[in-house]
């Protein structure tokens, strides 16, 4: 019975607003950097299956579309962890009505994103690849591959939408398990898809849709067992304008903030992908998702603690939001020491991981470790972003990441544009052009930190809230 009873705690809902705030954020961040692993593994492991079984070239081809995918993909993604916010302000304050309309007015407006993104990105791929200059050697995997993307895009969202749930319910275990299966399914799939039967990068595509409907199910039988609160009543599927606008108003903003922030990754990558005669767009392969693990501790502490503001703004406890934000903050600091000494360290090595060895040229290697030299010792800039973001977002101010993220679009774009012809006005292709190209991340970095970081700082520690009871830390 004992170890029934532990299993059910284990993977329950987590009240959030009571004990210390750093074990919170811990068990809470724990799962999801493990989540973040598995997300980012199964990723890399699509390209290493492809790296062995159609080479460096259906790698790249792939790889192509993350812009694309950045821009299209990251709206709904934006609007769901939004939609999060609302669901855990709501579990905190112990409004259990609300926390059943929430739910499915999340997973409703979902779906309605995810259709719509998927019909954009289908009427629109050939126009965005013509955008980023890819070339025709990489062109008709490109395009194997992301049509099934974005047929499967829906699922993906509702996914989200889910995981999302679980996250602000504090249980991150659970999702954990589902990114888990997902992780399974896809890696499988992806090497008899692209081996035995030798669909190429269709066969990844194949394989992500798969997985996704996988774990879409799973989902499904987890919430029916674990989350009867959550069984529907025939009223809650009456229209609640209020709620929706209050879904929306969270939702949207930071939708577009995060479909904001990259375009300016797409008009870089439009950039880049003009330098080397191919090369350099091939060095995105290895450093764009490299870079993804080098950010990957810092990411999973604020959005431990998007949730843990979340439930405590509910409640109306900001005296362990400030504390929160100060231990989590801490941690953070620490992380970044972590990666950069690691990016630092690694950058001549991590082309050999994305690509087969033969294709690696001293010009491509160059291309990597120029922009992993140059974003490593920044890294503190996104620290201050991610967690800023997560505090705002969490209290329910969704307009500071929107403008935010207006500000650093054109940061990045007009870096892009001007700094490249100053610092190389003669060749505007030269390897002084491209270290000018990798400084606009840094750039526009600077303007959101200083930007969120203002913002943050008010709300949790200077704003009065005569509305908040605030209670004891004992």
């Amino acid at each position: 019975m004992e170890k029934k009873s532990f299993l059910k705690r284990l993977f329950a809902p987590r009240d959030l607003t009571i004990g210390s705030p750093w074990k919170c954020l811990l068990v809470v961040a724990i799962p999801i950097l493990l989540q973040s692993i598995l997300s980012s593994a199964f990723g890399l492991t699509n390209s290493i299956i492809l790296k062995f079984t159609a080479g460096g070239t259906a790698v790249t081809a792939i790889s192509c579309t993350g812009s694309i995918s950045s821009l299209l993909f990251n709206f709904a993604y934006g609007a769901a962890s939004g939609f999060a916010v609302i669901l855990g302000n709501a579990f905190g304050a112990k409004n259990a009505e609300k926390v059943r309309k929430s739910f499915l007015f999340s997973l409703i407006l979902g779906l309605i994103f995810g259709v719509l993104v998927s019909i954009i990105g289908i009427l629109f791929l050939n126009d965005f690849l013509d955008f980023l200059h890819i070339g025709d050697v990489y062109r008709a995997g490109a395009t194997d591959y992301f049509d099934i993307i974005l047929i499967s895009f829906p699922l993906m969202v509702i996914n989200t939408v889910l995981l999302n749930s679980l996250n602000a319910f504090g249980d991150t275990l659970t999702s954990l398990l589902l990114s888990l299966l997902n992780a399974v399914v896809n890696v499988l799939l992806g090497f008899l898809l692209t081996g035995p039967i030798l669909l190429n990068t269709r066969g990844v595509g194949i394989a992500t849709l798969s997985a996704n409907l996988v774990e879409l199910i799973a989902a499904f039988f987890v919430f029916k067992r674990n989350y009867r609160f959550l069984s529907f009543r025939k009223s809650d599927f009456s229209f609640d304008g209020k709620l929706t606008w209050e879904l929306l108003a969270m939702g949207l903003p930071l939708g577009f903030q995060w479909s904001i922030l990259f375009i300016g990754s797409f008009f870089q990558a439009s950039k880049v992908n003009l330098f080397g005669n191919g090369l350099a767009t091939m060095a995105t392969t290895a450093y764009s998702p490299y870079e993804g693990y080098l950010t990957m501790p810092i990411s999973v502490i604020a959005s431990a603690y998007m949730s843990f503001v979340g439930q405590n703004y509910g409640a109306k406890k900001l005296d362990r939001i400030k504390l929160g934000f100060k231990e989590a903050f801490l941690v953070e600091a620490c992380a970044y020491v972590l990666v950069m000494g690691i990016g630092l360290l690694t950058a001549p090595y991590v082309a050999y991981i994305f690509l087969p060895s033969d294709q690696i040229t001293p010009e491509l290697t160059f291309y990597v470790t120029t922009y992993l030299y140059t974003i490593s010792p920044c890294l503190i800039l996104q620290a201050i972003i991610m967690m800023s973001r997560s505090a705002v977002q969490g209290m329910k101010k969704p307009l500071v990441p929107f403008f935010s993220g207006i500000g650093e679009l054109f940061s990045r774009i007009l870096i892009c544009q001007f700094l490249p012809s100053l610092v190389s006005p003669n060749d505007a292709t030269s390897d002084n052009a491209y270290k000018a190209i990798c400084f606009s991340n840094p750039a526009a970095w600077l303007f959101s930190a200083l930007f969120m970081g203002g913002f943050a700082f008010y709300f949790v520690f200077l704003k009065k809230r005569p509305e908040f009871k605030e209670k004891s830390m004992n």
